[in-house]
Order: structure tokens, then sequence, then C-alpha cells
């Protein structure tokens, strides 16, 4: 009788708390308008611009770009790895990232290896972190593009993953 009890005291908290997040309404916030171009105390200037150049060795590819982004991507990379140290505070899980994904190098197709290497020389991020973050990007986006320029101006767009995995095409009878 007790085991019910409980139920049913974890059921009437449940639907409490659904009834009470349900209270504020929806779209409580103004519509901005004029925030183009932007200005104001949070307004850090123009978006830099990153050439990727493929001619480049993999390894050095996205040198240019992670110098600039090493300390932001680090504090990505500490905010997950506290976030992981929150629920396993032994830091196996890290440890483990860091001790066994390097181990799947051999495994990844094209050039995605040495860029990693290069990534991870270049922030100190110990290089099965930057594994993980191309991994989990790949199975939560299961979206690939690549976007190419010709010597003529000439733009190429390769898109897969998105539509095979989740849009089976019906074929028209």
């Amino acid at each position: 009788m007790l085991g019910r009890s409980r139920v049913a005291l974890v059921l009437l908290a449940a639907a409490v708390s659904c009834a009470v997040a349900q209270h504020a309404p929806p779209w409580t916030e103004d519509c901005r308008k004029s925030t183009y171009p932007p200005s104001g105390p949070t307004y850090r200037g123009p978006v830099p611009w990153y050439t990727i150049n493929l001619d480049l060795p993999p390894y050095k590819r996205w040198h240019e770009l992670m110098v600039d982004k090493a300390p932001m991507l680090k504090v990505i990379v500490n905010s997950l790895k506290n976030m992981i140290n929150t629920f396993v505070p032994s830091g196996k899980i890290v440890q483990v990232v860091d001790e066994k994904l390097p181990g799947l190098l051999g495994n990844f197709p094209g050039p995605f290896e040495e860029e990693m290497k290069g990534i991870a020389a270049v922030t100190d991020i110990p290089l099965g972190e930057i594994i993980s973050f191309n991994i989990f990007y790949e199975l939560f986006t299961i979206c690939t593009s690549i976007v190419a320029e010709d010597k003529k101006g000439n733009c190429a767009l390769r898109e897969g993953g998105q539509h095979e995995a989740l849009h089976k095409e019906k074929s028209s009878k």
C-alpha cells in the first residue's frame, strides 16, 4: 500500500509542476525592431571572415581559425566536461575519452584525422576531446554539407546524410 501512495504522490507532484509551468503566457517578449545593423554594449564588431584553404595539408587547414577561436572552444569543452563530471564526479568518462578515442584514428575517412590532430595541437585540447566533438556533431546533426568554389567563381554544394537518413522520398508511381 505504501508503494501506491508514493506513486500517487509522484504523479500529483508532476501534475502540479505541469500546471505551474503553464502559468506564464506564451510569447511575452516584445518584438524587437531596428536591430540591424547591430549596436550597443554587447556588439563586438563585424563577424570575421575566414578562408579554409583546402590546398593546405589537412593538419594545417584549420590553423588560422583555431588560433583565434581556441579560447572560446576551450570554454565550450570545459563546460561540457564540467557537466559530465557533475553526473560522474570521478572524471572517468573524460579520462576514457582522452585515453581511448585517439585509438579510433585509422577508422575515419579522408583527411579528417590529420585535421583533428592539427586542431588539437593548435588549441592544446586533448585529441580525444576533439574527436568526441566531431563524432557527436555527426551523430546529432546527421547532416554534412560541403561548399566549394572553382577558379571561375562557380559554387558547388554537396549535402549528404540528412535526406538519406531522415527523409525517405516516396517514389511516384
